[in-house]
C-alpha cells in the first residue's frame, strides 16, 4: 500500500484541491475596486444644470403727446391726415338708397341662339345568327 500511496503522490492530481481563499480575496478586491470606480465616475460626470435665468421684458412706457407743443401739433396733424380708418371707409353714391339692389343686365345665351342638333345614324340591327363559338367578344344587338 505504501507503494501505491507514493505513486499517487508522484502523479499530479487532476483537480487542485487547495483552499479558494486567494480567489475569494481577489474577487472581493475587484468588487471593492469596481464600486469605488463607479462612485468616482458618478461624482466626476454628474450633470449640474445651471439655474434658469429669466429675462424680463422691459417695462411698458407711455408717451403723452401734448397739443400745446409744436412737435405735438405737427404729429397730431399728420395722424389726422394719414388716418387709415378714414382712407378705407366707403362713401355711398349720391342718390343711392339703402336696401335696393342695382338692376343686372344679364341676357342668357340659350334664349337667343338655338344649338344645331346632329342627326342620329339609322339603327341597323344585326340579324345574323351568332356562332356558337365566337372568336372574339360577344356583340350586343343594340349599338
Amino acid at each position: 500500500m505504501n507503494s501505491v500511496a507514493s505513486e499517487i503522490a508522484a502523479e499530479p492530481l487532476l483537480f487542485t484541491w487547495d483552499s479558494p481563499r486567494g480567489q475569494r480575496t481577489t474577487l472581493a478586491a475587484f468588487l471593492v475596486l469596481s464600486l469605488v470606480a463607479h462612485a468616482l465616475c458618478f461624482y466626476v460626470f454628474q450633470i449640474v444644470y445651471p439655474a434658469p435665468v429669466a429675462l424680463l421684458p422691459p417695462p411698458a412706457r407711455i408717451t403723452f403727446i401734448a397739443p400745446d407743443s409744436e412737435e405735438g401739433r405737427t404729429l397730431l396733424r399728420w395722424i389726422d391726415a394719414e388716418d387709415p380708418a378714414v382712407a378705407f371707409t366707403t362713401h355711398p353714391a349720391p342718390g343711392a338708397r339703402l336696401g335696393t339692389l342695382p338692376k343686372a343686365e344679364h341676357l342668357p345665351s340659350y334664349s337667343t341662339i338655338q344649338p344645331i342638333l346632329k342627326e342620329l345614324p339609322p339603327l341597323k340591327p344585326d340579324l345574323r345568327v351568332p356562332s356558337s363559338q365566337p372568336p372574339g367578344a360577344v356583340h350586343s344587338g343594340a349599338r
